[in-house]
């Protein structure tokens, strides 16, 4: 179960940092990890796709993701975006 740090300044962050990725990374394909991101993700409606943790995220991105594609992973650090990084190793 993932505790809910993220509240108010927090969450504001996370929503500002999907943004810039959209603005600044158009070639990326965005994705959200975690139920904070996936709120955010909903708000925002820039993210490819939102997963509900890293487990999920690690066996969908290996399906969907090919060589030379450009990804931008944003969870809260609880989340353990390093699980995705081994199904990939």
């Amino acid at each position: 179960q993932y505790e809910r740090a993220e509240t108010g300044d927090n969450v504001k962050f996370h929503q500002e940092i999907i943004e810039f990725a959209f603005k600044n990374l158009p070639s990326a394909n965005i994705y959200t990890v975690g139920p904070i991101m996936q709120e955010i993700s909903l708000e925002s409606k820039v993210t490819e796709k939102s997963f509900i943790d890293s487990e999920e995220a690690a066996d969908r991105l290996k399906q969907i993701i090919k060589p030379g594609d450009f990804v931008f992973l944003k969870a809260s650090r609880c989340i353990g975006l390093e699980k995705i990084e081994e199904k990939f190793n």
